[in-house]
């Protein structure tokens, strides 16, 4: 009987001396304090872990370059960007031409300002002094021949105005129509696709995205891609070719 005794009281002290050992100590203060320095935060057992560690980390949306928007236009739509991006072609250089024609009206007007005041006559412009000495009779004739034909010259002037003032009207709204056709054309596409894509999707997916995500989506995020794709790249292109010419 004693020899067990002494045995159970053995595996006692043993099993006691195992729990024991196996008991991890308490982190100091100093290793807490170091641990929330490094950005981590100690757990109950004393290990540190990040704050961080167990938020899921959403990962940014992958980036597409301009022209990949358009891939999903058709040969329609190409035709279309092809005639839209000529008319803002020609709207956009209607400016700097009619800028020519101006200048040349002011020219006209300046110069019959200056040989009316010698009458238009040869002799009373050279005495005073409103064209060199050394111009000949030839050259002067040539200089006030447009003048002597003022009003025909401001009728040619007139019309020349008109036909810029139809060219910049008509291909202004090809320009601005050709562009948004295209754009509606294709936003209807993506927007059919994206539709058909959340109809495809599992369960778990709408437990992740609320329906007022998606209803932003359909609108708010597929309208930047309209406003990107419509009429204002080729107003874009009307001002660039207007700066160029």
């Amino acid at each position: 009987m004693s020899a067990m005794s002494d045995n159970e009281s053995t595996k006692g002290n043993n099993f006691k001396k195992n729990r024991v050992g196996d008991v991890t100590p308490p982190p100091t203060y100093d290793e807490i304090e170091v641990e929330m320095t490094n950005g981590s935060v100690p757990t109950a057992n004393g290990t540190a872990g990040s704050s961080t560690s167990d938020e899921k980390k959403k990962e940014p949306p992958p980036q597409v370059g301009y022209f990949q928007l358009y891939r999903y236009a058709d040969k329609w739509d190409y035709l279309l960007l092809v005639l839209g991006t000529i008319a803002a072609t020609v709207h956009g250089v209607a400016m700097p031409v009619m800028f020519i024609f101006f200048g040349e009206l002011t020219t006209t007007f300046v110069d019959y300002g200056k040989y009316k005041t010698c009458n238009f006559n040869y002799t009373s412009c050279i005495a005073d002094g409103t064209i060199p000495n050394s111009t000949t009779e030839a050259q002067f004739l040539q200089a006030i021949s447009p003048i002597l034909n003022f009003n025909d010259s401001i009728a040619t002037y007139s019309i020349y105005f008109s036909i810029i003032a139809v060219v910049v009207w008509l291909f202004g709204w090809w320009q601005i129509t050709f562009w948004m056709i295209q754009a509606v054309r294709q936003i209807r596409r993506i927007r059919i696709l994206f539709f058909k894509s959340i109809l495809r999707q599992d369960i778990s997916y709408f437990d992740l995205n609320s329906a007022g995500e998606l209803n932003t989506r359909l609108a708010d995020d597929i309208q930047k891609i309209q406003d990107g794709i419509s009429d204002k790249v080729s107003m874009g292109i009307m001002n660039v070719t207007r700066a160029i010419g």
